[in-house]
């Protein structure tokens, strides 16, 4: 990807950030930057949309106090530095960054972005958190695309590190570089494709690690509870520690070019969500959300998985914020 020149905002000047929607992203981005000491607004369609998004950042607030993250004093000031809106002139007035976080469907983004052009200065840069849309046909309409681009926050955002980014073929190198150095100052540790993928890098390989986990469960090889066993006492604190071609260099690619060989044309190939995912689609068993899945969720906490799941990240967060706090009181 050749990035594009020109004028645009410098790292210096990012101080008005404004975050559009109130599900589970904007929310939680608008809670990343208020840690990280700026003011953000959060803007939703109506009262209650914002009120929604007002209750979710307070809940994650809370959790990151009661986990020691933050002390009382501190969250109020992170508290305090959030406003809201339902007005999207309003909001984006004066934004040196917007985040656009709405639901996941490219004509409605596609929209929002216009309307972005129309509301805010050429110098300010827009991004999508989405999860897995082109960054070249969200930005196809735009007058101004240098300053547009992908920045997708992996959930949750207040303590995951990773934001994979993909500039668009017209988005300037300034942007890029305003965006690095803006997600550094967050405690993120950004990720930039070489080119516009759907799916972008951590979905891809999640999704290609789930059709196979089906394929086996389909297969009748094993159940859901030891699939995920071996993810929980092998795959997962290995690859937290050493990434995956990290770890196949150790071993050798000799001996991949073998287990491949006689792997690769056993491993599902399917096209199509497999028939297990659409049966449990069909009968409103959603996972945790419907209290049934492939798991008995009527028994099973999703505070706890919640709380093990982002357990090690809250170690990553509690040192960046000890990180600030030192460089903030050298001399």
């Amino acid at each position: 990807m050749v990035l594009a020149r020109g004028a645009m905002k410098q790292f210096e000047e990012i101080k008005k950030i404004t975050a559009i929607g109130t599900g589970m992203i904007g929310p939680d981005v608008s809670l990343c930057v208020a840690m990280a000491g700026n003011d953000v607004t959060m803007m939703g369609r109506n009262d209650d949309s914002v009120a929604r998004g007002r209750a979710r950042f307070g809940k994650n607030l809370k959790y990151l106090v009661d986990n020691g993250v933050y002390n009382l004093k501190e969250a109020d000031q992170i508290n305090g530095r959030l406003q809201t809106s339902i007005n999207l002139s309003d909001a984006v007035a004066g934004s040196d960054l917007v985040v656009e976080a709405i639901i996941e469907v490219l004509e409605d983004k596609q929209a929002l972005f216009k309307s972005l052009e129309d509301l805010c200065s050429p110098e300010t840069i827009l991004v999508s958190s989405t999860s897995g849309l082109s960054s070249n046909d969200l930005a196809a309409g735009l007058r101004h695309r240098n300053r547009a681009m992908v920045m997708h926050f992996w959930n949750p955002p207040y303590a995951v590190p990773l934001v994979e980014c993909v500039p668009n073929d017209g988005t300037s190198e300034q942007t890029v570089e305003t965006c690095r150095k803006w997600l550094e100052h967050l405690g993120k540790e950004p990720v930039f494709l070489k080119k516009d993928t759907m799916g972008h890098i951590g979905n891809r390989l999640q999704h290609a690690l789930l059709r196979e986990c089906f394929h086996l469960i389909q297969s009748g090889v094993a159940d859901a509870q030891n699939i995920d066993k071996v993810f929980r006492s092998c795959l997962g604190p290995r690859y937290a520690s050493i990434g995956l071609i990290e770890y196949m260099e150790t071993v050798g690619w000799d001996l991949q070019v073998k287990v491949e060989s006689y792997l690769l044309p056993d491993l599902s190939a399917d096209q199509r969500p497999q028939k297990i995912l659409m049966d449990l689609y069909k009968a409103g068993t959603w996972g945790a959300k419907t209290n049934s899945g492939l798991y008995d969720w009527a028994n099973k906490s999703l505070d706890e998985v919640t709380a093990r799941q982002n357990s090690l990240f809250l170690d990553r967060v509690r040192g960046w914020k000890n990180n600030r706090q030192g460089l903030a009181i050298k001399p």
